[in-house]
Formats: C-alpha cells, sequence, structure tokens
C-alpha cells in the first residue's frame, strides 16, 4: 500500500539524517538508511504497527543527538516528545521498549562527549517523559481495561497448553 511505501521511504530518509548527524560521509548515509529499511522496517512491513514504530526509531536518535550537541534547541526538543508519542499511538509498545534497550546506552555514551552532559541528558529525559505524557490519552485507558481482561487473571499451566483451549 501507498503507506507503507511511505513508510519505508520516511525511515530511509530519517536513518540517512541520523547517519549524516553522526558525521557519516552522504553515499554511507544513503547506503545506511537504505540498508535500515530493508533490515529492519520491510520485515514487519505485513504487520504495520511494528512498521510504523521502527519507522520512527531513527528519528528518536536523531533528535536526541540534535539535543546533545545543542541544548538549546526547541524545536528538536519538541520533536523528540512528538515523535515519542507517535511511537506509542502507532500500536507497538513492544518495539518501543526494545528501541529503549538501543536508544540509552547510545546516548548516554554519547553524552559524555558533550560539555553539561547531565544537564543535556536531564533535558532529553524530560522529551521523552512529555512524549509519554501526550501518548498518556491512548496509554491510561488501555492500561485500565487490560486490567478487567481474561489476561488479567492468573493463569494456570492448563489454561495455557494450547490443546485444553478448545475443550
Amino acid at each position: 500500500s501507498w503507506r507503507m511505501l511511505l513508510e519505508c521511504w520516511l525511515a530511509g530518509v530519517l536513518a540517512s539524517w541520523l547517519f549524516l548527524a553522526w558525521g557519516s560521509r552522504p553515499i554511507a548515509a544513503a547506503t545506511g538508511g537504505v540498508l535500515y529499511v530493508f533490515a529492519c522496517v520491510v520485515g514487519q512491513i505485513l504487520w504495520p504497527p511494528a512498521a510504523s514504530t521502527l519507522a520512527l526509531f531513527p528519528a528518536v536518535l536523531l533528535c536526541a543527538e540534535k539535543l546533545l550537541v545543542n541544548s538549546d534547541s526547541r524545536g528538536w526538543w519538541c520533536g523528540l516528545a512528538a515523535v515519542m508519542a507517535l511511537q506509542l499511538f502507532a500500536g507497538f509498545p513492544q518495539y518501543v521498549v526494545y528501541g529503549f534497550f538501543i536508544a540509552v546506552p547510545v546516548v548516554v555514551l554519547r553524552a559524555f562527549e558533550a560539555p553539561a552532559a547531565w544537564r543535556r541528558l536531564l533535558g532529553i529525559a524530560a522529551a521523552v517523559a512529555t512524549g509519554f505524557g501526550l501518548a498518556a490519552i491512548q496509554l491510561v485507558p488501555t492500561l485500565e481495561l487490560a486490567g478487567g481482561s481474561l489476561r488479567a487473571a492468573a493463569s494456570t499451566a492448563t489454561d495455557l497448553h494450547y490443546l485444553t483451549i478448545w475443550d
């Protein structure tokens, strides 16, 4: 579909911009963008929420990188908050968590190369928290309804065995 094609293009462009921000040459950055699309996004194309979440992940690192370089950039701060909210709205929070496993060590290590590292890290953390706050309109009702679902109760081994489901 056109949406998937657009998300693949967006993922490639964002990844290329990220690699340029990290100091890669333009050809290497473009190659990295293409590789990111084919290594990460295209494999999830049959599951649109996962593809949407992965398409936005380079923007998280790009905004964080720009904030590490220039902590006074309100535009990049708002961008990071918006991208975090959009990733959560995409509907695949598992990949958002996996993204944190990658982004947090990368950002922390890159922060120690920048002056006033703790101040910059606090600004990035505030932007991420704001993104979660923006997504709370969807997350809070979901968490509330999940508490009343069938999965909220403890399941026994018999409940989980696939042969007993149809009894």
